[in-house]
C-alpha cells in the first residue's frame, strides 16, 4: 500500500480515493483527511499537487495500511474473487467474509504491469488473462475449493464459454477448467479493490518474473525461462522469440538478424520461407506431427512424408526428424518385410475400399 505512486491526474486522484472509501468505516476522520484530495476533483480547479496534497495522500496511505489488515485464510469459508484489467495493468483481490466484523476482508492484493505483447490484447482478453493471473498466483488457496469469481466485464463469460477460441484462448480455457467457480458480473464503482489494484500497480522489479511465472504453470506449450533454458523450442529460436515478444534490445546481434525469417502468431513462432509462413511446433508437439502426416496420410515414403509437411510446418531437424520417424514405423516395417506380391493386393484393397 505505502508505494502506490503519488496520483498525477484527476483520474488518478478519483481512483484513489475510491479505493480508501471502501474502507472509510476503519479510517478516522476519514472525510476530514479526503477534502483537501477531493478539493482537486473540482472542475473549476487545475490539477496542482501540493504539499498539503502531499500530506493527505500520506494520511490516508498510512491509514490505509493501518485499517486494510490482510485476512488470515480459513480453509472452511468461501473465497471471493475480484478481478479487473486496465489498459496497462492486471490486479485482483482475493477475500473472506469475517463473521466478527461482518465484513469482507482482503486475504491477498495481486497486482502486475501487461507486457508488451499483452498490450495489444483486446480489452476483453485483458480482463480473462486477469482472471487467469489471480488463479494461478493464487492456487494454494483456490484449488479443490469452490469459490466465486466477480469481474466488471460481462463479457470474460462468453469468451470462457466460446466454441470456436483461438489457441491462446483455448489455453486460458483450460487453465480455469481445473477451478471450480461461480462467476458474477459486479458493476464497476464497486469493484474498487481490483480496479485499483490494475490501475496503479506498485512498480516491482519481478513484473517479468510474474508473467513468466504464469506462463510456467498456464502456458507450458509455449513457456520460455528467463534463463534461455528452451523448454519449448531450440535455444536460438528461444531466443529468437523473446527477442520478438519483448522487444529486448540486450541480445546478439546474430538473433537479430536471424529474427527477420520469423514472426509470433498466437504465442507460437512461425518461419517465413520465401512467400510462405509456416509454423514452427513446440518441440513436445513434433511426434504428434509427424505420425498425423506420416500415419493419417497413407503412410508415404520419407520424401512424401517430408514433402507434405513442408507445406504447413518447419523446424531445424525437420527431414532428419522424418526420416527416423519413418523407419521406426511399425507398419511401414511390417509392409516392407512382405512379398512384393502380396504388397500388392494390400494396395489394390486398400484402393477399393477407399474408393
Amino acid at each position: 500500500m505505502q508505494n502506490f505512486p503519488r496520483p498525477n491526474n484527476k483520474t488518478s486522484v478519483r481512483a484513489f480515493i475510491s479505493l480508501a472509501g471502501f474502507y472509510r468505516q476503519h479510517i478516522h476522520m476519514y472525510s476530514e483527511i479526503t477534502s483537501v484530495l477531493n478539493d482537486l476533483l473540482k472542475k473549476s480547479k487545475t490539477f496542482v499537487w501540493e504539499e498539503r496534497h502531499e500530506k493527505a495522500f500520506k494520511s490516508v496511505k498510512d491509514a490505509l495500511t493501518k485499517a486494510v489488515t490482510l485476512k488470515f485464510p480459513e480453509t472452511t469459508k468461501r473465497y471471493k474473487l475480484y478481478t479487473d484489467a486496465s489498459d496497462l495493468a492486471i490486479g485482483a483481490v482475493l477475500t473472506q467474509w469475517d463473521e466478527e466484523l461482518k465484513e469482507e476482508r482482503p486475504v491477498r492484493f495481486l497486482s502486475r504491469n501487461l507486457q508488451a505483447a499483452e498490450l495489444a490484447y483486446p480489452t476483453v482478453e485483458k480482463e480473462l488473462l486477469a482472471v487467469v493471473y489471480s488463479m494461478k498466483k493464487l492456487r494454494k488457496y483456490l484449488l479443490d475449493k469452490t469459490f466465486d469469481l466477480y469481474t466488471d466485464n460481462t463479457a470474460v463469460r462468453y469468451l470462457l464459454c466460446k466454441t470456436d477460441p483461438s489457441q491462446r484462448l483455448q489455453r486460458w480455457i483450460m487453465a480455469v477448467q481445473e477451478y471450480q467457480f461461480r462467476i458474477y458480473h459486479i458493476p464497476g464503482k464497486q469493484n474498487v479493490g481490483a480496479d485499483f489494484m490494475s490501475r496503479y500497480p506498485p512498480e516491482k522489479e519481478n513484473d517479468r518474473e510474474d508473467q513468466e511465472e504464469i506462463f510456467d504453470g498456464l502456458y507450458p506449450a509455449w513457456f520460455i525461462s528467463s534463463e534461455g533454458q528452451g523448454r519449448v523450442y531450440e535455444e536460438y529460436l528461444n531466443e529468437i522469440f523473446i527477442y520478438l515478444l519483448k522487444g529486448n534490445q540486450d541480445v546478439k546481434d546474430e538473433i537479430k538478424t536471424k529474427s527477420r525469417k520469423y514472426k509470433i502468431a498466437d504465442n507460437h513462432l512461425y518461419r517465413i520461407l520465401g512467400d510462405r509462413t509456416v509454423i514452427i511446433p513446440y518441440i513436445e508437439e513434433r511426434s504428434r506431427t509427424l505420425t498425423e502426416i506420416h500415419e493419417g496420410h497413407g503412410h508415404f515414403g520419407q520424401d512424401a512424408s517430408w514433402a507434405r509437411l513442408f507445406t504447413s510446418y518447419w523446424w531445424p531437424s525437420t527431414y532428419q526428424d522424418v526420416r527416423n520417424h519413418v523407419k521406426g514405423c511399425h507398419e511401414c516395417q511390417i509392409f516392407s518385410a512382405m512379398p512384393i506380391k502380396t504388397q500388392a493386393i494390400i494396395e489394390q484393397l486398400n484402393t477399393t475400399q477407399d474408393g
